[in-house]
C-alpha cells in the first residue's frame, strides 16, 4: 500500500510520500471512489511510470490510501505514450480544481460585533474585500465589523470573479429597567440585561432627560460633576444592577417623566423611563 499526498480529488486530499511525482487523473475513469478511480503518478527523475486505483480511505486525516496495481488492457489504451508524455498528457486528462467559495453567503451581524469571513481555495493574499456601504459593515482582509443597523454586501474579489455575502447588521438585545425608584433619598435602581452574543462595556456616565410638553430635553448637571473612569463587562446572557444617587448628579427633581440613557459605543445605546410624583 502506498500513499499519495498533496494532490486534491474532490473533498479528500492525496499525498506523496517520497519522490518527484507528476500525477494525472484519467477523466474517463473519474465514476466515482468505488468505481476505481485510476492515477497514474510519472517519476519525473527516472522518467518511469505507476499506476494506482482508489482502494480506500481514512476518514480521520482525509488521506486515500491507494495500491499500485499493472495496468490493464483498456488502461494501455489510454496510456500516454512514453515518447510524447506531456502532449498526450494534456489531451487525455482532466485538470482537478476546487472551485473558490466563501465560507458564508449570509451573514447576520449584531452591531458593534464582527466575524471572520473566508474565501475558501482561494490565496488569501490575492483576494481584496471591500463593503457596499462602509457606514453599515466594514471588512479588512476577511474580518467584518457590524457598524450600523441596514443591509450591505461584502465582497471578495479573487482571480477576475466576486464573491457576495449578503450582511445584515441588526441591534444588539440589551435592554435597560428601572428596577426602583425612591424620591425621599433620590436613589434609582437599574438592570441591564444583555441578551446578545457580545460582550458588553458599560460605565457609570449617563444622560437625564426630562419629557415637556411631548419634547425631551436634557436635565443639568451640578457644577463640578465628574463620572469615574472604570467600565464593567457584562457578558453574553448576563444582567447587571446599577445604582445612581441623583442628588449628587441633580437638584431635587421636580415632577415629570423621566429617561436616564446610557452609551454603548459601537453598540449603540439604551435607556430607560420613569415617573417622579
Amino acid at each position: 500500500m502506498r500513499k499519495i499526498f498533496n494532490f486534491v480529488l474532490g473533498n479528500v486530499i492525496l499525498s506523496t510520500v517520497m519522490g518527484m511525482f507528476s500525477v494525472t487523473i484519467y477523466a474517463d475513469s473519474l465514476v466515482s471512489e468505488n468505481a476505481g478511480s485510476r492515477i497514474i503518478c510519472y517519476d519525473t527523475a527516472t522518467g518511469t511510470e505507476s499506476y494506482y486505483y482508489l482502494d480506500e480511505a481514512s476518514p480521520n486525516d482525509k488521506v486515500i490510501v491507494c495500491e499500485p496495481k499493472e495496468a490493464s488492457e483498456s488502461t494501455e489504451k489510454n496510456t500516454p505514450s512514453k515518447g510524447n508524455t506531456k502532449n498526450n498528457t494534456a489531451m487525455s486528462t482532466k485538470e482537478v480544481r476546487l472551485k473558490a467559495a466563501l465560507s458564508k453567503r449570509r451573514l447576520s451581524l449584531e452591531m458593534g460585533g464582527n466575524h471572520r469571513l473566508t474565501l475558501k481555495n482561494a490565496v488569501s493574499k490575492q483576494i481584496k474585500w471591500e463593503s457596499s456601504n462602509k457606514r453599515i459593515a466594514s471588512v479588512r482582509n476577511g474580518l467584518i465589523w457590524g457598524k450600523k443597523v441596514g443591509k450591505c454586501d461584502i465582497i471578495a474579489n479573487y482571480d477576475g470573479k466576486r464573491y457576495k455575502c449578503k450582511v445584515s447588521v441588526i441591534r444588539p438585545n440589551i435592554k435597560l429597567s428601572i428596577r426602583s425608584f425612591n424620591k425621599n433619598t433620590q436613589k434609582l435602581n437599574l438592570r441591564l440585561k444583555n441578551r446578545s452574543r457580545l460582550t458588553i462595556g458599560i460605565n457609570d456616565e449617563f444622560t437625564l432627560k426630562i419629557c415637556v410638553n411631548n419634547k425631551w430635553s436634557k436635565v443639568r448637571f451640578l457644577p463640578g460633576v465628574q463620572f469615574e473612569s472604570y467600565a464593567r463587562l457584562v457578558e453574553p446572557n448576563k444582567k447587571a444592577d446599577l445604582d445612581i444617587a441623583l442628588s449628587k448628579y441633580f437638584n431635587t427633581l421636580s415632577k415629570g417623566k423621566y429617561r436616564v440613557i446610557y452609551e454603548l459605543g459601537s453598540h449603540g445605546r439604551v435607556h430607560a423611563d420613569f415617573m417622579v410624583d
